[in-house]
């Protein structure tokens, strides 16, 4: 029956204007602005491509740009058309089975008019739908990469879950694939039963209010099968998550991210999955019966037991089992998962190795003069603090204002005298802000790199309280030699460069004037071609690329330049850690970054979050510090990887470290030849190696529960530790782990370490300290020691100890008079070093002062077994604090004022001599007041000139058998400078 359609074009009738249609010049013009937009934004796109295959070819590092890209391609290509197949087949299908047209009722007549709209274009509109669907599934299984790969790829752990007794392997490499899968068929059957039903529904197949029957037997049947697939995907997914159970986090005993089953899993919601899985397969069998039976009756009532069951087996049942026998008796029923828990989790931090030891606090040595020859052996003690002296290195090493240090400093060791020696280390990288004057030319083709390692001790200052300086000036001089000193890959080198041209590159200044040079090295991607200068014009929104006259034969363009930034390009596998660090290797300045890999499926292991473990007081105040993490969340991590950045070629290597690590040997066999072998790490690479630092931070935040090693004690929570807060100060966020050359008591010499401390949770007593050996070529590397106070008696923990610093009165009055005008004072690290069963800590004290801005060492402070001292050098406050021969300090007199008149001598010639020294600290205050260091070096000569003289008078008298005065002892220095605080160090 022919029907025909009434105009329905909506407006009101009437005379029509005839509009006329644009002239050929417009309509050409037009064309050509669309051509060239369509031109334009496709050059775009070719021009972020084809850039980042001539980076990815410049490092040498194609492949991991290949390998990524045609994987992604694949995934995109072969799930973006099944699902496009999956869709489109069931529209195609919904139509063909479309009723014949018969007697309409008023909804199938104003469907009608949708359907005859739509006719001219059905398959323009199959296609547009099938394709969006399929660009969209694509494009989400592109993103899937990583979990393609590593279950292609993956290699076997040789270890096995404690519950279902399968290879760590399945739940890290084949569990995640499965899961993708599975959310892949939930979607297409979800998207392919919405787009039959509502192409049934426009066809007639389904009725929502003509009389009859609702639906059709062909709309039955089909809708039936696809509901009947999504129900038999369900019935996969219950049987998955049986083993989804043993990496599900729950919170349990305060611990949010617990991983592995508990009692309630084992016993309730195991056996629950594994009845509703054959609840699943019934119900999808009933509903593909529908295909004969024409009827929902069956399949629905099926459907609705699975709900049901799914309610009361999966929820209530396993709620009723928490509550009735695990809680009555929770720390038996658990015990046994508990212990599952404690194994996994330290052996997927590399924290099972941990070597507990008791240890007292406390010295039981009486004559603790005897312990001051110790301390030497037991550490070599940094009061160079490198969080605090890069402004120092700044004022004093900068020599131009276009370059600049990190914010942060690094540790690490050279030799000297043939013995390693602690040294703080920073580059004089590229500092754009400080340009003269900024321009194009300027910012990109002049000031290109910055210069020189400075580096100096750091268990030492010099008079000045400035740092000793190894290796110092512009070209640098110094312990380590000779070296290639232009820096053109660093941390702070964030911008594009292009070298190697006709513009020739400013290289340094001196008294002679500028030195200018011309890049060398094959770094860079060439930019004598014009496809790739036109590429980077556009890839940089930097026209001028295209036709400066700057640029010519030669003429190289450097980006990604920071060593993070590149290592994390050509290893996007891989966490990097927060910290790279240079150090001078074979003549060349390298960066090395420490690496790690990671996965969020090691059964029972429980889970932590990088960016929280690793955030302390520096990452607080310093986002360079930040750990670059590829999975937030983890339960097992491996420092798989060491890896270094030339700072002149910014050439990239990567080192296999941890040779029996599963993870990485599946990722270098998705990327073959990209690690290369740990033997082929040099000697004098590999004394520059050490423990990373945010794998530290990682396991001692694990290891404030997990040092323990039965179920019992780790239920009760009665030994769970903290990480204190930095007491030094007020970020609020934990203290940092801290490198130290010390020698932990089972130790018989001195290794460089990486040390932290713990206080009891809610606390800020001492707990435990804990130490690693991080000198890399040393058969103790990464061997972690943790010495556990006694619970029933109280050591100070670091805030403690930073209150008592700032509560004696003598020391609150001598920081009072170093903050005097407009100086402030600055704490540096607190270290901690076991001695003797005792705690020594020793923390720096800077001051900047005046018109100077940088901070100097002007006072060290120690304490040990009760007592503290607060002198000028660290060998005073140790003479002090253990009686040897040195200096002392007497306290003042309980509530009396702490500025002390000169102490009184019944030898005229000491009493004179002190009166000279107060006469000399009160003219280096007023100096110090006005900013005159001249004055002020002249006033501090005289005051130890004064000091001294007092120091032989007292001699003299001593060894005549007289007297010499309450405020000295017998071959010792006045205890203390006039006005009752510790004189400053002479400095000029």
């Amino acid at each position: 029956m022919a029907f025909q359609m009434p105009d329905r074009g909506g407006g009101p009738t009437g005379p029509r204007i005839r509009v006329g249609r644009p002239s050929r010049r417009v309509r050409t013009l037009l064309m050509t602005l669309g051509v060239l937009a369509v031109l334009g934004m496709a050059f775009t796109m070719f021009a972020g491509f084809w850039t980042d295959w001539l980076w990815y070819r410049s490092v040498n590092y194609s492949s991991v740009f290949t390998t990524t890209l045609w994987t992604k391609i694949g995934l995109f290509f072969v799930f973006g058309l099944l699902m496009a197949l999956a869709v489109g087949f069931n529209i195609w299908l919904a139509h063909r089975l479309r009723p014949p047209l018969s007697a309409m009722s008023m909804e199938q007549q104003n469907l009608d008019r949708y359907r005859m709209g739509i006719a001219p274009y059905k398959k323009w509109l199959l296609f547009g739908i099938t394709a969006l669907v399929g660009l969209i599934a694509g494009a989400s299984a592109s993103g899937q990469w990583r979990t393609w790969l590593m279950w292609v790829n993956g290699v076997p752990f040789g270890q096995k879950d404690p519950q279902f007794k399968l290879d760590v392997s399945f739940y890290a490499f084949d569990l995640p694939w499965y899961r993708f899968l599975l959310g892949f068929g939930f979607a297409a059957a979800i998207l392919s039963v919405i787009a039959a039903a509502l192409t049934h529904y426009l066809y007639g197949g389904l009725r929502v209010t003509s009389p009859g029957a609702r639906a059709t037997a062909a709309a039955t049947g089909h809708l039936s099968v696809l509901i009947g697939v999504f129900v038999a995907l369900k019935a996969v997914a219950y049987w998955l998550d049986r083993y989804g159970l043993a990496v599900k986090s729950s919170d349990f005993r305060a611990t949010d991210n617990w991983t592995g089953l508990r009692y309630v899993d084992a016993n309730a919601y195991l056996p629950a999955k594994t009845i509703l899985f054959c609840i699943a397969v019934i119900c999808a069998l009933l509903f593909f019966a529908t295909i004969w039976r024409r009827t929902w009756q069956l399949p629905v009532i099926g459907f609705g037991l699975m709900v049901l069951s799914a309610i009361l087996i999966g929820g209530l049942y396993p709620a009723i089992v928490q509550k009735f026998q695990v809680q009555p008796n929770e720390q038996a029923k658990e015990a046994p998962y508990v212990e599952k828990n404690l194994e996994a989790t330290r052996k997927a931090y590399g924290i099972d190795g941990t070597k507990v030891t008791d240890y007292s606090g406390t010295s039981k040595t009486e004559d603790k003069t005897t312990l001051r020859d110790d301390v030497p052996s037991t550490a070599s003690i940094r009061i160079m603090d490198p969080n605090i002296v890069s402004p120092t290195f700044q004022q004093l090493q900068q020599i131009r204002n276009y370059y600049a240090f990190p914010t942060n400093l690094d540790v690490d060791r050279y030799a000297k005298d043939g013995k390693d020696q602690d040294t703080v280390i920073g580059l004089r990288e590229l500092n754009l802000a400080g340009i003269p004057k900024k321009n194009w030319i300027n910012n990109h083709f002049r000031y290109t790199h910055g210069y020189g390692v400075v580096a100096a001790e750091g268990t030492s200052a010099d008079a000045q309280g400035r740092p000793n300086f190894t290796e110092s000036d512009l070209p640098s001089e110094g312990d380590l030699g000779t070296y290639e000193q232009r820096v053109y890959y660093g941390e702070k080198t964030t911008t594009y460069s292009i070298v190697g041209g006709p513009q020739k590159e400013i290289d340094y200044s001196d008294d002679n004037g500028e030195k200018t040079t011309s890049y060398k090295g094959d770094s860079g991607v060439n930019l004598s071609n014009p496809v790739n200068r036109a590429a980077y014009a556009v890839a940089f929104g930097e026209p001028q690329i295209l036709y400066s006259g700057a640029i010519g034969d030669g003429s190289r363009i450097l980006y990604n330049r920071t060593p993070k930034e590149r290592v994390e390009a050509v290893a996007p596998w891989l966490t990097i850690d927060g910290d790279a660090y240079p150090a001078v290797v074979d003549g060349r300045i390298q960066w090395i970054v420490d690496a790690y890999t990671t996965t969020n499926g090691y059964p029972y292991s429980s889970r932590t979050t990088l960016g929280d473990t690793t955030a302390d007081s520096l990452t607080a105040t310093n986002d360079n510090r930040a750990v670059v993490a590829q999975q937030n969340q983890v339960n097992y991590i491996r420092n798989s990887v060491k890896a270094t950045v030339d700072a002149y070629t910014g050439k990239v290597k990567l080192y296999q470290w941890d040779t029996k690590d599963p993870v990485l040997k599946t990722w270098m066999k998705a990327f073959p030849d990209t690690v290369e072998p740990k033997t082929d790490i040099s000697k004098s690479l590999m004394d520059h190696l050490r423990y990373p630092q945010d794998l530290f931070k990682v396991q001692r935040e694990l290891l404030t529960r997990y040092h323990v090693k039965d179920a019992t004690t780790f239920l009760s929570g009665s030994e769970v530790w903290q990480v204190p807060d930095d007491p030094t100060n007020r970020s609020g966020s934990a203290v940092p782990p801290y490198y130290l050359s010390m020698k932990m008591p089972d130790q018989k010499e001195q290794a460089f370490s990486l040390t932290t401390t713990f206080t009891p949770n809610g606390r800020d007593n001492l707990s435990a300290f804990m130490a690693v050996d991080a000198e890399a070529d040393t058969s103790d590397y990464g061997k972690i020691r943790i010495l556990k106070l006694p619970t029933n008696t109280t050591v100070n923990g670091p805030k403690q100890v930073q209150s008592q610093f700032n509560s004696q009165e003598d020391i609150a009055e001598s920081i009072r008079l170093l903050r005097g005008g407009d100086s402030e004072v600055e704490y540096g690290n607190l270290l901690t070093v076991p001695l003797d069963g005792g705690l020594l800590y020793v923390e720096p004290v800077y001051v900047r002062g005046g018109g100077l801005k940088y901070p100097l060492l002007r006072k060290v402070l120690v304490t040990y077994g009760g007592q503290t001292a607060f002198e000028n050098t660290l060998d005073e406050a140790l003479n002090k604090v253990f009686g040897a021969d040195g200096p002392t300090t007497e306290p003042p007199d309980e509530g009396g004022d702490t500025t002390q008149p000169p102490p009184k001598s019944d030898n005229p010639t000491v009493q004179q001599a002190l009166q000279d020294a107060q006469k000399a600290f009160d003219e280096g205050q007023e100096a110090l007041k006005k900013n005159d260091w001249e004055a002020y070096g002249k006033a501090q000569k005289d005051l130890e000139d004064a000091l001294q003289r007092a120091e032989d008078a007292q001699s003299e008298a001593s060894r005549s058998g007289g007297s010499g005065g309450g405020e000295s002892k017998p071959g010792g220095k006045p205890s203390s400078s006039p006005s009752g605080s510790p004189s400053p160090k002479p400095s000029s």
